[in-house]
């Protein structure tokens, strides 16, 4: 109903002692209801304001704004059957754009994802979706406009135009200038396993490969690069595939088995396409020659292990890492995305991510740890590689290659 429609028993008041808004109305069944507006900026706030209070309907507004303990903390005032109100007609009522981590958002896994409900759920909670056409309050002028401002932005659209649970740019590091339909190359064949998509290859006749490692007590990540020489005169970076491990343990040595198993992938892909005396280089935050791994023998340095799991076929680099090393990896991929010297493979779904989801924070990047390793072993194979590459872009031109695509099969 319109405000114009209700009808109030009390109209809206601000109580002297506890500063909140309050009403009353004449419900439905010939009885007053009694209303509260609560305004918090912060989960804790409105956790506070619920302790010790008894509602039959709880609505939160902008839901996605707060961590999933809000909904316990709402959910547990819902207890006004003592006033005849039976347990059924309790609601809890949370409404939402689809939030810039798509999927991953608490809201998607408790209510949209299906995996693991039963029959009892569906009967508990409902999902319902509206849009933009929708909103009573919007002009149909105002609705194209809308409309219009998204479409140059595929996952603002996907979100706010046609409410799909994607993740967005909005906000992060990179939203001015990462372009998903510009920077990634590919196409994802939904049902079908990786091996028959459509993926980005190295130029014909490239012989190295490029990687930046990221390795951690439990979380890893290694990223795998070529580069090719544009006519124009300068270095561009494919990035082909990330191969990262989180949120569950796993030692250097398994995660230094399961890159190779990739990298090996990727070596007999260059020698099927002519390459001859292939080598590649491996970058590594330093600190990786000086970090103990846990539970490996004798004590390895992380760099060690990763050779010794490798029987030497891996062996890392240290790049150059003073203060301010974020702010200037951060720069450099500014530059290169602006510069179109990036191409991200449709395989390297976390640099993706990382692109689309890393957010500024007042010490630089925000904690997001599969994006911050992704990110992390990008920037520093193309740190380990690019002031090479500059000097080398100063000299005489080099023969261009030109992007390779194919089904892989």
């Amino acid at each position: 109903e319109t405000a114009s429609a209700l009808h109030y028993h009390l109209k809206p008041r601000v109580t002297p002692e506890t500063k909140r808004r309050i009403f009353s109305v004449y419900n439905r069944h010939g009885g007053v209801s009694n209303c509260t507006l609560v305004t918090a900026y912060r989960a804790s706030e409105i956790e506070e304001v619920l302790k010790n209070t008894r509602f039959s309907f709880i609505y939160i507004n902008e839901a996605d704004q707060f961590p999933e303990t809000i909904f316990s903390a709402a959910a547990d005032q819902l207890r006004l059957t003592h006033m005849g109100i039976p347990e059924a007609a309790h609601q809890l009522v949370l409404d939402c754009n689809p939030p810039t981590e798509g999927e991953k958002h608490w809201l998607y896994r408790r209510f949209i994802d299906t995996e693991g409900k039963d029959a009892n759920w569906f009967r508990d909670h409902h999902v319902i979706k509206t849009f933009i056409a929708d909103n009573p309050w919007l002009s149909r002028r105002e609705i194209d406009d809308l409309v219009s401002r998204y479409r140059s932005s595929p996952r603002l659209y996907a979100r706010y135009v046609d409410g799909i649970w994607v993740p967005s740019s909005e906000g992060s590091l990179f939203e001015e200038i990462f372009r998903e339909e510009q920077h990634v190359v590919g196409e994802s064949l939904a049902g079908k396993p990786q091996s028959s998509w459509n993926i980005l290859l190295p130029p014909r006749h490239t012989n190295q490969l490029i990687c930046g490692w990221d390795l951690g007590d439990v979380n890893h990540s290694m990223v795998i690069l070529s580069k090719r020489w544009h006519p124009d005169g300068y270095y561009c970076y494919d990035i082909l595939e990330d191969v990262t491990s989180m949120a569950r343990e796993m030692s250097i040595r398994q995660f230094t088995k399961k890159a190779l198993v990739r990298l090996e992938y990727w070596w007999d892909i260059l020698k099927r396409r002519e390459a001859e005396l292939v080598s590649t280089h491996h970058w590594s935050d330093p600190t990786a020659f000086l970090t103990k791994s846990m539970g490996a023998r004798g004590s390895n340095t992380h760099a060690l292990e990763v050779k010794n799991a490798s029987s030497g076929r891996i062996i890392l680099r240290p790049v150059r890492k003073g203060p301010g090393s974020v702010a200037a990896r951060v720069s450099m991929m500014e530059n290169l995305l602006m510069d179109n010297r990036i191409c991200i493979s449709i395989l390297a779904t976390n640099v993706i991510n990382a692109m689309i989801g890393l957010k500024p924070s007042p010490n630089g990047i925000a904690r997001a740890p599969m994006l911050i390793h992704a990110f992390d072993a990008l920037t520093y194979a193309i740190s380990g590689e690019i002031g090479k590459d500059l000097r080398e872009e100063n000299e005489e031109e080099k023969d261009s290659g030109q992007h390779q695509f194919r089904a892989v099969r």
